[in-house]
């Protein structure tokens, strides 16, 4: 195992707020295997204990017979007690000219997922595309090494789709770009998907396809991508947008919320709100909670929409109002913007933080010392009354500081750590130049704690920022700043008791909450008369009418609103003969079916709709299905017998 160069710096790239979480560059990092050309740091991703980079031009067995020209591959970088330290280059498994495997990464601790946007072949290496695109997930195994556990590719792959171009993480939902994609539109028009990990067997599943409702061509929707919990956001940054005029690639992105069906559904578009002819509008875009903010590195005017100076770059940050509207809350601009810096190119943010990079900007942290295009980045913090003020200008140390490096070009921002990479910059390996060879950085600060604070209510809340709270999970963050000005991020998970939230899909009622003591569904059309039997977290109506839902949790006891059900009508087929037992159950659940049938698809899906788990079994009179290890609550089993379908609730309690 070779150790990774360090370069520990004695000072501090503090520009602008001395003390207050500055960030220090600890160490920088070049490929162990250094070759010219290979463009290690195009892509950066983090984790706790995990840092990828992606060099996608790398070539496979350089300078002996057999290399494969720019197959790429990824670096994976793993801590110890002295520092971060390469531990493990990964290929794709069939590698071939020009994948360019490495051009997209994500990873969380036990997973690295990397983009081979312009591969060939179908998940099992055999059929051939032309440029579809793949994804491919690494894990590890026994003895620690990471291998590949899983090819992605779209359901509907296609010729030049470049499938993987982008891709992020979150939890077990992720999202793949395509941004050149064809299929569901007009030539480059570009498509997103999301895949979910099935927490029985860890493989992801193709979820859903997402495509704009403007959907044009050559828009490249898709060339960025970002995912929360509850929202996917995708960018468009070629999208012609008409305002008076056609202004050629302005640039537009789109949000998708999910609904209660589980799946994700476009609910706004997004252009600058001065639309101009190559601003670029959605060519990075980011979104954390209800945080989301969309780089535009065409931009010509600053923060107040003043001082024009072609593609100095801006981003553009939105939050939802109390009517759950997006409205743009703030324009982020550098200090020292200069025309053609492409602020705004790459982004990440972190709680109250987030960087921004210019990979054309010049000078050092004073503004001085001119070096063309050799990249930089700028940290902002958002104050409690959420407004975003500058913090540090972030470049390489004055060794590496060389023209044309693009730091900044990919960067990455995961709890109190800055990666950023800067494919271009010429490396050098035993006094041997190699020219693109790439160069990553990594900052941390030493003045940035987190904590979470957990709370349970009746009915309402009323935290430290002053706000009322009257449901679970708001997910709001605060900021204490020590007598050391030192920033302590505290974050909120909050229970309110007896939550009556009831989500309805279909003819299902299911709590929101279903983790209380009690649970009584009543008859509102029947003077609120409490339905036998209907004692558990969902209920399915067997009749049209309005039912509501008592629920009562650690002595907190409230009622929900009516919901009215007048989906219910007599089927046209025979209805599928099953039962689930035991239900509730802590453990395993099995599934008895004495219906005629040829196949059966099981589907599970929580209690955001998030689906978990998805499967086809041979015919059967019973399946088992194990659920020992998945937390408790309720959950949706959505079952298939041919072309017949229907659903029932399990519950676990353990």
């Amino acid at each position: 195992m070779k150790k990774i160069l360090v370069f520990t710096l004695s000072f501090t790239f503090s520009f602008f707020l001395s003390g207050q979480s500055s960030f220090q560059l600890i160490q920088s990092t070049q490929a162990t295997d250094l070759t010219a050309s290979k463009r290690y740091g195009f892509e950066v991703a983090a984790s706790d204990s995990v840092i990828v980079f992606g060099a996608y031009l790398t070539t496979f067995n350089a300078g002996i017979s057999g290399q494969i020209l720019r197959s790429g591959s990824a670096h994976i970088l793993e801590r110890d007690s002295t520092g971060w330290i390469e531990t493990q280059e990964v290929f794709a498994s069939f590698p071939t000219v020009d994948d360019r495997f490495g051009f997209a990464a994500a990873v969380d601790n036990q997973t690295v997922i990397i983009g081979a946007p312009e591969e060939d072949q179908d998940e099992n290496d055999i059929y051939r595309v032309n440029n579809a695109g793949s994804v491919y997930i690494f894990t590890k195994d026994s003895l620690g090494n990471w291998v590949q556990s899983q090819k992605l590719v779209a359901s509907d792959r296609s010729v030049g789709a470049s499938f993987g171009n982008h891709l992020q993480l979150n939890g077990n939902q992720l999202i793949v770009g395509a941004m050149t994609e064809s299929v569901s539109g007009p030539n480059n028009a570009g498509a997103a998907y999301v895949f979910v990990r099935d927490t029985l067997t860890g493989l992801f599943h193709e979820f859903q396809k997402l495509t704009p409702s403007n959907h044009q061509a050559g828009a490249q929707f898709g060339a960025r991508v970002s995912i929360d919990d509850n929202y996917v956001v995708v960018g468009a940054g070629w999208e012609d947008v008409s305002a008076g005029t056609l202004h050629q690639d302005a640039g537009a992105a789109y949000v998708f919320a999910k609904g209660r069906d589980g799946k994700y559904h476009e609910t706004k578009r997004f252009v600058s709100p001065v639309p101009e002819a190559y601003q670029y509008f959605g060519i990075c875009v980011f979104i954390k909670g209800k945080q989301l903010a969309i780089g535009c590195y065409g931009e010509k005017t600053d923060s107040l929409g003043l001082n024009p100076l072609t593609g100095a770059g801006a981003v553009f940050y939105y939050e939802p109002n109390s009517g759950n509207q997006w409205v743009l809350k703030q324009k982020l601009t550098s200090f020292d913007r200069q025309g053609g810096d492409f602020f705004g190119h790459s982004l990440s943010m972190e709680n109250n933080y987030m960087v921004i990079t210019a990979f054309n900007e010049d000078s050092d942290i004073q503004g001085n010392n001119i070096i063309n295009n050799t990249g930089s980045a700028y940290t902002f913090r958002m104050d409690n009354q959420g407004h975003w003020s500058p913090m540090q200008k972030l470049t390489a140390d004055s060794i590496n500081r060389t023209s044309d490096a693009k730091l900044g070009y990919a960067c990455a921002m995961h709890k109190d750590m800055i990666i950023l990479g800067a494919p271009l910059q010429t490396a050098v390996d035993s006094n041997q130049y190699k020219l693109q060879g790439g160069r990553a950085y990594i900052f941390e600060t030493n003045c940035l704690s987190f904590t979470t604070q957990n709370e349970e209510a009746c009915g309402e809340y009323t935290w430290i920022d002053g706000i009322k709270y009257t449901n679970s999970n708001p997910d709001p963050t605060f900021i204490l700043t020590g007598s050391n000005n030192c920033d302590s991020i505290v974050h909120l998970e909050l229970h309110l008791l007896a939550d009556t939230t009831v989500n309805y899909s279909d003819t299902l009622l299911m709590a929101a909450d279903t983790t209380a003591d009690q649970y009584q569904w009543i008859n509102c059309n029947n003077g609120n008369s409490p339905i036998p039997g209907a004692t558990s977290p969902a209920f399915t109506p067997t009749a049209n009418g309005s039912y509501a839902l008592i629920i009562t949790e650690k002595g907190c006891s409230d009622t929900s609103k009516c919901y009215a059900v007048r989906t219910l009508s007599i089927p046209e087929v025979e209805p599928i003969r099953f039962r689930i037992y035991p239900n509730p159950g802590n453990g395993a659940f099995t599934i008895s079916c004495s219906h005629p049938h040829n196949y059966i698809d099981i589907q599970i899906s929580d209690a955001t709709g998030q689906v978990i788990h998805s499967s086809n079994r041979e015919k059967a009179s019973e399946y088992t299905l194990q659920t020992s290890h998945w937390a408790n609550g309720v959950y949706i089993v959505s079952i298939t017998l041919d072309n017949t379908s229907v659903q029932q609730s399990i519950w676990i309690k353990q």
